[in-house]
């Protein structure tokens, strides 16, 4: 066999590795005994990498594959220099430490982390996640909070009316959004609410509603990062058209009790002649309409606000109650809901002949009374209004006589 020559070349494409013929001799002076060893060299990363080998055909085998990953690209040829190879070597610990993936996948994402916080201190923005971030969340599905949030609503004993206006649109806004809440956009919502084709009231008045729902998930569900702004927050209120208050005229109510069933006939009367709402004359018992005092005392639990309400009962209002007042029960005859009772008084003005108007006999008893005493304050704590409302919505809507002729309304036989 022909004597080999050192060094030898491996070579494989444009890659070249060379092996090296390196004694080694163990021992000291006379005993020191010499073994042959070869010591595979090749370029890498602008350094030189060695290794070494007691056996020949090793040493080639080893030549022969860094070879080969060479030429196929799997190994970095481009010169760094010194600076740059202690660098990058000792950012591939750092990341080895910590579990972490290659060198370039971690430059990539600094960079994208760094575009997050645009700029900021990203160890801070790290350290807040980790306080406050995803991992402290309680996921929910949208049906899932509106359930939740109406039994709160139910264990808050808000009123029916309130209650299953929310249901009722949160019920349709839950089956359109199945999944995660915190996975709705602003612009899914914006698409769902234009989505209603209804007036603009109607879509603000689903959009509080889908806020509410997102504010409950946000403080009471945790479902929401409560530092961030959520997708309902930042949807577009739309701009509502002015409207002009609407009231019936004396001879329309006179009209609308000489033609209403009998049974609802004090129920129209009430809300007539003392302006309480459909959904707290639902709730009034007779225990709150106490006729010998002269006075309505709605109770918390029957307001809409939740505060007690006190209205004087007018001397045409206790003409049409007087004959068919008891000491217990409910006024309304029955009714199994508010709608179900507003639905009833909708109905009777319908057959009277005189066009429904919306919140018309509410309007009437506060449009009328303010004429009447000229007293914003009064009015309004009578009504359970605020002040900016009755001044901005009824302030001389109607002359004061015109507001003495509607309270001198009485029974036929009267």
């Amino acid at each position: 066999m022909a004597r080999q020559t050192f060094p030898l070349t491996v070579k494989e494409g444009s890659a070249t590795v060379k092996i090296y013929r390196t004694p080694t001799k163990i021992g000291k002076g006379r005993s020191a005994q010499a073994y042959d060893a070869f010591t595979v060299v090749w370029n890498f990363g602008g350094a030189r990498v060695r290794k070494k080998f007691g056996d020949l055909g090793k040493a080639k085998q080893e030549a022969q594959a860094a070879a080969i990953k060479m030429a196929n690209g799997q190994m970095e040829t481009r010169q760094l220099s010194p600076t740059q190879l202690r660098a990058f070597e000792s950012a591939s610990e750092t990341l080895i430490e910590i579990g972490s993936p290659a060198l370039d996948k971690a430059i990539l994402e600094y960079v994208e982390a760094k575009k997050a916080v645009k700029g900021g201190n990203l160890v801070q923005a790290a350290q807040f996640f980790s306080r406050y971030g995803a991992d402290k969340l309680a996921p929910s599905t949208v049906p899932a909070a509106v359930t939740a949030l109406v039994q709160s609503l139910k264990d808050a004993k808000l009123g029916d009316y309130h209650i299953q206006t929310i249901d009722s649109r949160l019920g349709k806004f839950a089956e359109a959004f199945q999944g995660d809440i915190a996975e709705v956009t602003t612009a899914q919502l914006e698409k769902w609410l234009k989505s209603l084709d209804c007036e603009p009231r109607t879509r603000n008045n689903y959009r509080a509603a889908i806020v509410q729902l997102f504010n409950f998930s946000k403080t009471k569900l945790k479902a929401l990062p409560h530092w961030l702004p959520h997708a309902a927050e930042e949807t577009i209120k739309v701009k509502e058209g002015v409207k002009d208050t609407e009231i019936y005229s004396t001879e329309e109510m006179t009209t609308i009790l000489r033609l209403a069933p009998p049974p609802l006939v004090p129920l129209l009367a009430i809300r007539a002649f003392s302006g309480i709402r459909n959904e707290e004359l639902f709730k009034l018992t007779w225990d709150q309409l106490d006729l010998p005092s002269g006075w309505i005392k709605l109770k918390r639990a029957t307001t809409k606000l939740r505060a007690r309400r006190v209205i004087p009962i007018l001397p045409n209002l206790k003409e049409w109650l007087r004959d068919i007042a008891k000491s217990e029960g409910r006024v309304h005859a029955g009714y199994a809901s508010a709608k179900t009772l507003s639905e009833a008084v909708s109905n009777a003005i319908r057959d009277s002949g005189v066009a429904v108007k919306r919140n018309a006999l509410r309007n009437c008893y506060t449009s009328y009374r303010l004429a009447v005493l000229g007293d914003i304050a009064r009015v309004a704590e009578e009504t359970g209004n605020s002040p900016e409302v009755i001044r901005e919505e009824y302030l001389e809507l109607v002359t004061p006589e015109v507001g003495a002729r509607w309270f001198r309304i009485f029974p036929a036989n009267r």
